[in-house]
């Protein structure tokens, strides 16, 4: 199926299966999408304005310069999808999978983003300005080089994720497991830090503990 460059808006397509479909540059703003089949499409540059993508696949997608601002996303997956440069302004994700996919330059912006799977992700030079991350599980995951400015994050898991050369600015960090993070380079500003696990931090960039 090829519906690229179409203007969706609000319609209701709850269900629908687009398997491997062309959507590139597609308007989907205000649709509903819950519980619909995308997987394996092309949907560069497509637009999710205030969209339902309850229950949406998206899996194994090409998501590049997509937009899903004002969004509400649960209980989605895109696994393995390429996400670079997508944007998630004011977005609620809740129960997500992002397993395997790569975030790399994706925006969170103001984002409210709840549990989810993100297991070998990669969210390397994101940002997540004004975002709310609660109760992550994000062991191992690159967030090289990504903008915490202004983010609240709650009751997470850190461990061994790779902070190195990130920024966090004005963000409360409590209740979050930080241990063995490599933290290489990273630079903070009113930060605050209440509860946290902070054993074994890699200060260097050989990989010496603290």
């Amino acid at each position: 199926t090829d519906i690229s460059g179409m203007q969706i808006g609000s319609v209701k397509w709850q269900h629908v299966s687009l398997h491997n479909s062309c959507m590139a540059g597609t308007n989907f703003s205000g649709a509903n999408l819950s519980e619909c089949d995308l997987s394996d499409s092309d949907v560069r540059g497509a637009d999710f304005l205030g969209s339902d993508l309850n229950g949406i696949n998206l899996s194994n997608g090409v998501l590049t310069d997509c937009r899903f601002r004002d969004a509400i996303i649960t209980a989605s997956t895109f696994k393995d999808s390429f996400m670079v440069e997508s944007t998630f302004t004011d977005s609620k994700l809740t129960d997500v999978s992002f397993e395997n996919a790569n975030l790399a330059s994706t925006k969170f912006p103001g984002a409210n983003i709840l549990r989810g799977s993100f297991k070998n992700s990669s969210f390397q030079n994101a940002n997540f300005s004004h975002a709310e991350l609660e109760e992550l599980d994000v062991r191992g995951i690159d967030f090289k080089n990504a903008l915490f400015d202004g983010c609240a994050i709650h009751n997470c898991d850190f461990r061994g994720a790779s902070l190195e050369q990130t920024v966090f600015t004005k963000s409360t960090i409590t209740n979050t497991n930080l241990s063995n993070c490599s933290i290489y380079g990273i630079s903070t500003w009113e930060l605050e830090i209440e509860n946290c696990k902070q054993n074994g931090l890699i200060i260097s960039n050989d990989s010496q503990p603290v």
